[in-house]
């Protein structure tokens, strides 16, 4: 991963700058300036790896947006984190087990696959040390700072 990984902070502009900054999810952006910066500080210090720390943006952003989704979460709300629980973790992981894949293949043709057992080992723990990481610097399991 190439560029610079710089939280920037004057008025107006954005905390997160560089390759993460387009892979920051509204709900860590709307739990405050203090999550975003401990979101920052797992993408950069904890996860060394550029192929790991990919992985775990993606998987990591595909939580949050399926979350997103869920009726159960208040789009405008900045207390999302706190409602999180085991269960929206346990659910979605059943979600990725049963629902395909889709990406776009050769020809721009939609391509559905099972997802393997490492993808979705890989996601949940990428989830689960992302939350954990939160609380180590937030005080509880998953209330935002």
């Amino acid at each position: 991963m190439s560029g610079a990984l710089v939280p920037v902070k004057t008025a107006g502009d954005p905390v997160v700058a560089g390759p993460l900054a387009d892979l920051l999810p509204a709900m860590i952006e709307r739990a405050g300036e203090k999550t975003i910066k401990r979101w920052l500080q797992f993408f950069t210090a904890e996860l060394t790896n550029d192929n790991t720390r990919m992985a775990y943006a993606r998987a990591t952003g595909e939580f949050f947006d399926w979350a997103d989704e869920l009726d159960a979460f208040a789009r405008l709300a900045d207390d999302d984190l706190k409602r999180i629980q085991s269960i929206h973790i346990a659910t979605w992981r059943e979600m990725l087990v049963k629902t395909p894949a889709q990406r776009k293949g050769r020809k721009g043709v939609i391509v559905e696959k099972t997802r393997s057992a490492a993808t979705i080992k890989l996601k949940i723990a990428a989830v689960r040390s992302l939350f954990s990481y939160l609380k180590e610097g937030c005080g509880h399991w998953l209330w935002p700072c």
